[in-house]
C-alpha cells in the first residue's frame, strides 16, 4: 500500500493483468480501534495493475481494506 497526503493507495496485479477487486475500505484507530468512515469502492485499471484509491478524512493511524476479487 501507497501513501500520498490524504489518500491510500492498494494496487494489485496479477500475472495475466486482470487481477479485478473490490473493497470495503474503513480508518481504524490505533489507540482504541475506533472505526470511521466506511466505504465500498470498486478497483480501476492502471497500465497493467487495478488500483483501489481511499480518501483519509479522520486522520486515524490505519486503513483497513477487506479485498473480493471479481
Amino acid at each position: 500500500m501507497e501513501e500520498m497526503e490524504n489518500i491510500s493507495i492498494l494496487w494489485i496485479s496479477n500475472k495475466e493483468g486482470g487481477a479485478k477487486f473490490k473493497a470495503t475500505a474503513q480508518e481504524i484507530n490505533g489507540g482504541n480501534g475506533d472505526e470511521k468512515n466506511r466505504r465500498e469502492l470498486q478497483s480501476k485499471k492502471d497500465g497493467t495493475r487495478q488500483r483501489i484509491e481511499y480518501e483519509i478524512v479522520a486522520a486515524y493511524e490505519f486503513v483497513r481494506f477487506n479485498i473480493t476479487f471479481l
